[in-house]
C-alpha cells in the first residue's frame, strides 16, 4: 500500500510539472504577442504588398502608317516624319511628298530597315514653297506589292513658323535663322519624271536633243506627254510635240533652235494622266544663240555678291550670289558661328541662279556677333566649291 502511494505521488508530481510547463510556454507566447515580437508576425494578417507593373514591351506591329505630323498641322525647317513600316514580306519603304490633292508625288526617303514608331525620315521644307502638301507612307513587299498610308493637308510655314512650347530644363542649342524660300522651279525627280538635258540656263544652236522620263504608275495610268516653249516668262506656251510613248532618260524631242530667233526660251514639260491631272516640269532660261554670242556678254563669278565679308547688317538680309547652270547637282546655304566652323544647313536648290536672291534670311534670331555663311555648289560628279562671307558683323536691330 505505501509503495503504491509514493507512485501516485510521483505520478502527480510529474503532472503538476507537464502543466506548469504548459502554462508557463503559454505565457511566454501570449507576453510575445502582445509585444509585437516574432510571435506576432505568425498571428496577425499579413500586411499587403504591391505587385509589381510589368514593364510594356515594344510589338513589332505589322502596319504601315505615319503619326507625325499629322493632318493640318503646320511643320516648318528640317521636320521628323514619325511612324511603322513594316507589312508580311517586307522589302522597303519609300516616303514621299506632293502638293495637297495635286497626287504630284516627289521621292523624300528609302530605306530597308524596320521602323517602329520611330522616324522614317526628315523632310527639309525649306525647299518647298510655303503652302498645303500631303505625305505618303508606301511599304513595298518583295513581290513589288506594296500598302499606302497618306497625311493629308499638313502645311509647309517657313515664312511665319508655329510657336514652339518651350520645353523646361531643356539644353539650348543653336537657332537657324529662317530663310524664306523662293518659289522652287521643278525640272525633274532626281531619277524620276522630267527633264535630263539640256541644263537650266544652257546656251543652245542648232538642233538639241530635249531627254526626259515620262510615265505612269499603277495609281495614275499614263496617258500622253505634252512638249512646249515660251518666251522666258512669258507663259506664252506653244505645243512643240505630244505622244503617248513613255520613256526613260531619252530623246522626246529634237529642238530646232534655228526656227527662232536668239534669246532666252522656257520649255514646259507635262505628264498627262487618264483621270485628266497632270505632272509639271520646267526649263528655264535657255539662250539660243545661232547668229552669235549669248546675250549675256558676261557670266557673273560664282558666290556670294552681297552681303561682303566684314559688313555690318542687321534684322533681315538678302543673300545675293550666282550658282552657274554647268554640271549642277545642287548648292547648299550655311552658317556658322564667326571661324569656328560648326556649319548649320539652311537652305538647298537645284536651279542656277544669275546674280539673283539665294535667300531671305532673318537674322535678328541671332544674338548679335560675328557670322560666317557658306554656299556649297555641288557638281554632278559630286565633287563641289565652297564659297563663304566671313566676320559678317550682326548688330541688334
Amino acid at each position: 500500500m505505501r509503495d503504491t502511494g509514493m507512485q501516485d505521488n510521483k505520478r502527480w508530481k510529474r503532472w503538476t510539472l507537464v502543466v506548469l510547463a504548459l502554462a508557463i510556454f503559454g505565457l511566454f507566447v501570449w507576453l510575445d504577442a502582445r509585444s509585437g515580437g516574432p510571435g506576432a508576425l505568425a498571428q496577425e494578417s499579413p500586411l499587403p504588398t504591391e505587385t509589381p507593373t510589368p514593364t510594356a514591351t515594344k510589338v513589332k506591329r505589322a502596319v504601315n502608317e505615319i503619326v507625325e505630323p499629322l493632318e493640318t498641322d503646320a511643320i516648318f525647317g528640317s521636320t521628323r516624319i514619325v511612324g511603322t513600316a513594316l507589312v508580311d514580306s517586307y522589302q522597303r519603304y519609300d516616303i514621299h511628298v506632293s502638293p495637297a490633292g495635286m497626287e504630284n508625288w516627289q521621292w523624300v526617303n528609302t530605306s530597308f530597315a524596320i521602323v517602329h514608331d520611330d522616324t522614317l525620315a526628315r523632310l527639309d521644307t525649306t525647299v518647298y514653297p510655303d503652302g498645303f502638301y500631303d505625305l505618303r507612307s508606301r511599304a513595298i513587299r518583295n513581290d513589288g506589292t506594296f500598302t499606302e498610308f497618306f497625311v493629308r493637308g499638313v502645311e509647309i510655314r517657313n515664312a511665319h513658323p508655329p510657336t514652339l512650347t518651350p520645353v523646361p530644363n531643356a539644353t539650348p542649342t543653336p537657332v537657324s535663322p529662317l530663310p524664306t524660300p523662293t518659289p522652287a522651279i521643278l525640272s525633274r525627280i532626281p531619277g524620276g519624271q522630267g527633264f535630263y538635258a539640256p541644263d537650266n540656263g544652257a546656251v543652245v544652236r542648232g538642233v538639241v536633243p530635249v531627254r526626259a522620263t515620262v510615265n505612269g504608275t499603277l495609281e495614275l495610268r499614263f496617258t500622253r506627254y505634252e512638249l512646249a516653249i515660251s518666251p522666258a516668262g512669258l507663259e506664252q506656251w506653244q505645243l512643240l510635240t505630244t505622244s503617248r510613248d513613255q520613256v526613260w532618260q531619252n530623246v522626246i524631242y529634237e529642238l530646232d533652235t534655228t526656227r527662232y530667233a536668239d534669246g532666252l526660251y522656257d520649255l514646259r514639260l507635262r505628264n498627262v494622266y487618264e483621270d485628266g491631272n497632270y505632272s509639271e516640269y520646267h526649263l528655264r532660261g535657255l539662250t539660243i544663240a545661232n547668229a552669235g554670242p549669248p546675250q549675256l556678254a558676261f557670266s557673273p563669278a560664282a558666290g556670294f555678291s552681297l552681303p561682303r565679308s566684314g559688313a555690318t547688317v542687321s534684322g533681315v538680309v538678302d543673300f545675293v550670289g550666282t550658282v552657274p547652270a554647268e554640271n549642277l547637282l545642287r548648292w547648299e546655304l550655311a552658317w556658322s558661328p564667326g571661324r569656328s566652323e560648326e556649319w548649320y544647313f539652311l537652305v538647298s536648290g537645284e536651279q542656277p541662279v544669275s546674280d539673283g536672291l539665294l535667300a531671305r534670311l532673318d537674322l535678328s534670331q541671332l544674338p548679335a556677333g560675328l557670322y560666317d555663311f557658306r554656299l556649297r555648289i555641288v557638281r554632278s560628279d559630286y565633287n563641289y566649291t565652297d564659297h563663304l562671307i566671313r566676320d559678317l558683323r550682326l548688330e541688334a536691330p
